[in-house]
């Protein structure tokens, strides 16, 4: 028989620190000598929270990116300053109406500045860790240590004002950061040592737990009465408030202020330390005691419910998913956000061709471009992009080549970061780049072409870098927090799927997701929606297919040109791949259309005088023209960049007489039409799957353009190309240019 105690204690906001917590209090409160009775290991897990807190450190640490330092400091340095603020205002206000001395008599006896400014100024740093962990992010876990500096007599003596006690105990203070630094250290200079140390950060909390709670006497509560209460409420509504706001105006979401609404379990022992340090206190530090020891335990059992409360607040985990009404695409390449844009949109489909003021269509897709630029370029092109049209209310699709080409990676941490600033939230990735219309699948969190490791296949030919299958090995190098649903939890139901998702978006910045089938997808996108505007869907064309029904929202019909201009059919061919030139292969046996191979070191010098005269001869009698770059096993990446930049100034000469275009390869499609100076295209559809049918917008004439990714479709793909474009009707004049623009 199994009973689900996991599940149950999941249901309590903050179960895997609260229950453990109150169970070591009901221990230490009803047995206090357990722990001593039984010694040896038992014993130690009623005394070792401060050795488990800092192994936990060295965990928390290793999961931090250095790329997050800054994020770090500044988070916990604005809470720390905001705890000494409201510690020093207490001390002010108070210390004018009670001086040194406690109340003597009535409802506030024992009330004194030295036990309101002890209960405000320390943080539970193990609570609010493993709220953290639960309900925040790994920056904002860390920012403890930052913020532990406030731990022990330091600042509390320093907010009182006694004279010539302010030293710097700088080897107590270097030592509240040590383990995280090492962790940080250690996590940074090996990533598999990150993935490993930071799975065990979660497993530790209950233990701490425990550990903290074996500390707590819950008679002391009882002891303060009311006052002791109140003091702890106290502490929760006041700095919980200011916290919050500080939070959200360093660009959190204020659930990191509200978990260090609390009292430190050392702090009851401040006031003896600091009447011993000056006698003056002597008076206030016996109930001053007794009431911070009241706080404790007031704000140990209440902040979960409050930090669990207001994470549900600016999450909105149960928006319904038929609130979205539009699609925003980012893609690295034309063919990328092009058949993107036609699975998702069908006909109320744009793709903008780099910058452009965004249409009003249900669908924007834009291609950035950026698969030919170095990872830092492309970074901050994607991080631009977001901040400039990932506006409210858009579901953000960051399209991703199917095999995981480009820099997936570093583009991904661009995007959540520009999000999460968007947000003031933690952006959570789902990430399926499955495709399976074209036999690209994921078993296992490894990405599989027709069922081989991505890594055994010509996939990667010409690109940068060695084609890796695991694709949490592909995003880890950058330090993102990773964490994969199988195939089983795929196909487990929708409720439960649904569960496993928000379960695993509490720890992790992306989701891995298997798929092999169309079923899969359909289910993955439909769970997701349950993470509301927190989730950035991150895959291929085959995810943007089932993002419309997963919305409970159906785009607009299909806008087309009912006519086109008039002209034979251009097709560019510029990639390399094995299919791409079996397509081109079979093209050019066609009946009807012109084959111009051009060498492709020729192009690139530049060279191809011949072949120039071969294309305008073909493109003027009025036939279809198959131009196909010449293989060269040679030629580096960079090298292949430029050879589509210069195809595309070699068909420039091509745009006032075609009548459309096909072309193969996203980069190769770009360069033409960059060459040709469109700027944004109207997408109708698909001719096929992966094969998208668009038209120009915006431009002097109105033509059809067909764009399909180098490795898509079989050998007779160019040909149904040609047949479905002589299918279109044609207008018998050219039409003027403002009848062009939408």
């Amino acid at each position: 028989m199994q009973i689900p105690i996991k599940r149950s204690v999941e249901r309590i906001p903050g179960g895997f620190m609260l229950v453990p917590l109150l169970a070591g209090a009901v221990a230490h409160t009803f047995v206090p000598n357990a722990g001593q009775f039984f010694g040896s290991f038992t014993g130690a897990l009623f005394a070792g929270a401060l050795p488990i807190l800092a192994v936990f450190y060295v965990c928390v640490g290793a999961s931090i990116p250095v790329r997050l330092l800054g994020q770090v400091v500044k988070r916990g340095g604005a809470l720390l300053a905001t705890k000494i603020a409201l510690g020093i205002v207490a001390g002010v206000v108070l210390g004018h109406f009670l001086g040194n001395d406690p109340v003597r008599a009535g409802w506030f006896a024992g009330v004194s500045t030295l036990a309101v400014v002890a209960a405000f100024n320390d943080t539970n740093g193990g609570l609010y860790m493993a709220l953290m962990n639960q309900y925040g992010t790994a920056e904002e876990t860390a920012a403890y240590s930052v913020m532990g500096l406030e731990s022990g007599p330091f600042l509390t003596m320093v907010t009182l004002g006694v004279a010539g006690l302010a030293t710097f105990p700088w080897p107590t203070l270097l030592g509240a950061v040590l383990p995280m630094l090492f962790g940080l250290l250690v996590g940074n200079l090996d990533e598999e040592l990150r993935e490993f140390l930071g799975q065990a950060t979660p497993v530790m909390i209950p233990f701490f737990a425990f550990a903290l709670g074996a500390t707590l006497n819950l008679r002391q509560v009882w002891a303060a009465g009311l006052v002791g209460i109140g003091l702890g409420l106290l502490v929760l509504v006041i700095s919980g408030a200011a916290l919050l706001a500080v939070d959200r105006l360093c660009g959190g979401t204020g659930v990191a202020g509200v978990g260090a609404a609390t009292t430190a379990g050392n702090a009851a022992a401040v006031p003896a330390l600091v009447a011993a340090a000056n006698h003056k206190y002597a008076q206030a530090a016996g109930p001053a005691t007794v009431l911070v020891a009241s706080s404790v335990i007031v704000t140990t059992m209440l902040a979960p419910l409050a930090t669990a409360w207001w994470a549900a607040r600016v999450r909105k985990p149960g928006r319904s998913a038929g609130k979205y009404r539009r699609v925003l695409i980012l893609a690295d390449d034309l063919a990328g956000a092009a058949d993107g844009a036609a699975a998702c949109g069908g006909g109320s489909a744009v793709v903008l061709l780099g910058d452009g003021e965004a249409p009003d269509a249900d669908v924007v897709a834009i291609d950035a471009n950026t698969r030919c630029m170095g990872a830092e370029e492309a970074s901050r092109e994607m991080r631009r992009l977001v901040q400039s049209y990932a506006g409210e209310g858009r579901v953000l699709l960051r399209k991703v080549d199917s095999t995981l080409r480009g820099h997936v990676a570093a583009e991904l941490v661009a995007v959540l970061q520009a999000r999460s600033e968007m947000l003031r939230d933690r952006p959570v990735a789902v990430f399926a780049p499955a495709l399976p219309l074209q036999g690209r699948t994921v078993v296992d969190g490894k990405l599989l072409v027709h069922g081989v490791p991505l890594e055994k296949t010509g996939a990667w030919k010409r690109e940068r870098g060695a084609a890796r299958s695991d694709v949490m090995d592909v995003l880890a190098g950058l330090g993102l927090r990773t964490t994969g649903l199988s195939l089983a939890v795929v196909r487990s139901g929708t409720t439960a799927v649904k569960k496993a998702m928000q379960s695993a978006a509490q720890h992790a910045e992306v989701v891995i997701c298997d798929a092999e089938t169309e079923a899969d997808l359909a289910a993955i996108a439909s769970a997701s929606m349950a993470l509301g505007p927190r989730a950035v869907w991150v895959g291929s064309a085959g995810l943007a297919r089932h993002l419309p029904a997963a919305m409970e929202w159906r785009a607009g019909t299909p806008a087309g040109a009912e006519e086109f201009a008039p002209g034979p059919t251009l097709y560019v061919v510029g990639s390399m791949t094995e299919i791409a030139r079996q397509q081109a292969a079979r093209l050019s046996a066609v009946e009807g259309v012109e084959t111009v191979r051009v060498p492709a070191m020729d192009l690139l010098a530049g060279d191809c005088a011949q072949e120039r005269r071969k294309l305008k001869g073909g493109n003027e009698s009025g036939s279809d023209v198959l131009v196909l770059t010449e293989s060269n096993d040679a030629l580096t990446y960079e090298e292949g960049a430029k050879l589509a930049r210069a195809l595309g100034k070699f068909v420039a000469g091509c745009a006032d007489g075609c009548g459309g275009l096909v072309a193969t390869g996203g980069e190769t499609g770009r360069a033409v039409l960059d060459a040709w100076g469109v700027a944004r295209l109207r997408v109708h559809g698909e001719v096929e799957a992966g094969v998208a049918f668009s038209s120009t917008e915006g431009w002097r004439r109105t033509i059809p353009v067909v764009t399909k990714a180098g490795g898509f479709g079989d050998a007779e793909t160019l040909v149904r190309c040609g047949e479905f474009l002589r299918g279109m009707k044609r207008t018998t004049r050219e039409p003027s240019r403002e009848e062009t623009v939408r």
